[in-house]
């Protein structure tokens, strides 16, 4: 993967007069949420719903409650403007890698087994798998917004840089929203902040 992300809506088309009055809808729903961590650590296997790709994530193991709140708010949003909410039961994960094609037999079982081990016993699992959010961004087109979170005290001792969310580019009108690493992120594969992505 280019840039890591994490899914927090579908994608959805939004009509150009739509934009501005849909991220002030966003940052009045979710700029009330607290910052919060959250651990990606379990590998698990994914494919999209065409079957067409077939993906391997790390699933959020800790902080799935928050990120279930995160969405409710980013639902309602989606309802206000008669869009596509996220799904019922979201599986939250970081994608890692992709191949094209359903290759969840062939990566299933001892392959996965073996990704599972090699997380497990990486020695900075704990530092770069545990993360925390500091703010949502919205990327339509061209365009960035950005809605900070709450800061919390108690986030100042976590040693770990700042995550964002904010969304990545999915052709023309599409809009995704997701958790992704900050931009300004360079020292190794450290995760950074979620972000909602609207194209």
């Amino acid at each position: 993967m280019e840039a890591f992300h994490l899914s927090l809506s579908q994608s959805v088309v939004l009509r150009h007069h739509w934009i501005l009055p849909f991220v002030q809808a966003l940052k009045e729903r979710v700029a009330s949420r607290q910052r919060f961590c959250f651990t990606a650590d379990r590998v698990k296997i994914y494919t999209n719903e065409e079957k067409t790709r077939t993906f391997v994530g790390l699933e959020v193991t800790s902080g799935h409650a928050q990120f279930l709140d995160l969405v409710s708010e980013v639902d309602r949003v989606m309802e206000e403007f008669d869009l596509t909410t996220f799904y019922k039961d979201p599986s939250f994960h970081i994608s890692l890698a992709w191949c094209v094609g359903d290759a969840r037999l062939q990566l299933e079982g001892q392959c996965l087994r073996e990704l599972q081990e090699i997380v497990d016993e990486f020695e900075d699992s704990e530092t770069l798998l545990r993360v925390h959010a500091e703010q949502v961004r919205c990327k339509s087109g061209n365009k960035f917004f950005s809605v900070p979170l709450n800061f919390s005290q108690r986030l100042r001792r976590l040693p770990h840089p700042g995550l964002s969310l904010w969304d990545t580019d999915r052709g023309p009108g599409a809009a995704q929203g997701f958790y992704s690493p900050s931009p300004h992120e360079s020292k190794g594969p450290v995760l950074s902040g979620g972000h909602l992505d609207f194209q």
